[in-house]
């Protein structure tokens, strides 16, 4: 099971439970952690990834933040594919009202699905909404509201979510938190939830969650690159692909051709089960991609950039000094035959072309600032 780091966690580490009731109409599962040890690296990546965004949400909801201190008691990843009847449900006992909350985080999505939750009105049973999951957004509710998953059927692919269970434990209300969990981890012991909000996640507005150095999630030497990478960016007044060094060249280059193969875009590896699709999953985590996302790295290039446009830039200082040493712009074959078969080659590109992109338009700006006719 991988989430946002990728860490490959083996699955004696996880309980894998069949939805009781699910019968051949559903194939759900829960996912979730054997032990303690499971629990919290899963709790430690919650925090890694903005868990203190929901509990931030969750103390904004009660009338009084600061009297209430939330405890994160219970994890399961859900995955299914294909659910057929809809059983609808609360999650925890009324009384629970206002101490205890679910949250569902969307990890994986099956593109164009329907909607996948249908909540059922406080005030007319009869009314029912449908919420479609969307990625980076998490859903959240409380005892009273009435659910169950939506009805549908995935031609492919799993649909996974990260199940939250928040609770403001107490010694009031203990007993009936116990009651309602249902995996396997944490077992229902009420001294362990004690124990548990004697130190919670969230108090006096302050969110205590276990996190993951940004090195550890991401790998020393592709954050060191990453690094390079905003540093250049920032500096750069055009960000041209000429003012990157070699070294953070090959390392934006690979980014996309794992990028490419990921999701299947390069046209020459589409099977999922490809030892190369494997190893871009690793090497391009969800966390690494959410993190050039934010840059609005671009992970696609037209075949006038990368490479291609560091070798113009090289023809381009060479013409540029050429003019300086001689005064004028017309080399001739003998002098310098490839700079001669480049301007050439330049002549014929770019000249009397409307339709050029926009890494050709820079070009031609260029060299007519050099005085080349074309």
């Amino acid at each position: 099971m991988h989430f946002l780091s990728d860490t490959l966690l083996g699955t004696t580490r996880w309980h894998v439970r069949e939805l009781p009731f699910s019968g051949n109409d559903c194939d759900m599962y829960w996912i979730s952690p054997s032990d303690f040890k499971v629990h919290q690296e899963l709790l430690t990546f919650l925090g890694s990834s903005g868990g203190d965004v929901i509990l931030r949400a969750i103390s904004s909801i009660d009338s009084a933040p600061s009297s209430k201190e939330w405890t994160v008691f219970q994890l399961c990843f859900v995955l299914v594919s294909r659910n057929c009847h809809t059983r609808f449900h609360v999650d925890f006992d009324k009384s629970l009202s206002g101490d205890a909350w679910h949250v569902m985080i969307p990890v994986v999505l099956v593109p164009d699905s329907p909607p996948e939750l249908l909540v059922q009105s406080t005030k007319d049973a009869g009314i029912l909404y449908s919420v479609k999951y969307e990625p980076g957004v998490a859903c959240m509710w409380g005892p009273l509201l009435c659910h169950s998953t939506a009805m549908f059927s995935y031609t492919s692919g799993y649909r996974i979510c990260l199940s939250v269970s928040v609770a403001c434990i107490n010694a009031g209300n203990v007993k009936r938190i116990v009651s309602d969990i249902s995996q396997q981890y944490p077992p229902r012991r009420m001294s362990l939830l004690m124990d548990w909000a004697k130190k919670p996640h969230f108090s006096g507005g302050k969110c205590k969650l276990p996190f993951f150095s940004q090195e550890a999630l991401l790998g020393q030497e592709w954050l060191k690159q990453y690094n390079n990478y905003v540093a250049t960016t920032t500096n750069s007044r055009d960000g041209r692909y000429s003012s990157v060094s070699k070294s953070l060249q090959k390392w934006i280059c690979h980014q996309r051709y794992c990028f490419s193969l990921k999701y299947g875009s390069s046209g020459t590896e589409n099977a999922s089960s490809s030892s190369h699709v494997r190893s871009a999953r690793r090497t391009l985590t969800y966390y690494r991609e959410f993190m050039l996302r934010q840059l609005q790295f671009s992970f696609h290039v037209d075949r006038d950039q990368g490479a291609n446009q560091l070798k113009w830039n090289t023809m381009y200082e060479e013409l540029k000094e050429y003019i300086q040493c001689n005064g004028h712009s017309s080399v001739s074959r003998g002098e310098n035959s490839k700079l001669y078969a480049w301007l050439r080659t330049q002549q014929a590109v770019l000249s009397g072309k409307e339709c050029l992109s926009v890494t050709k338009r820079h070009r031609l700006y260029l060299l007519k600032e050099l005085g080349i006719q074309l």
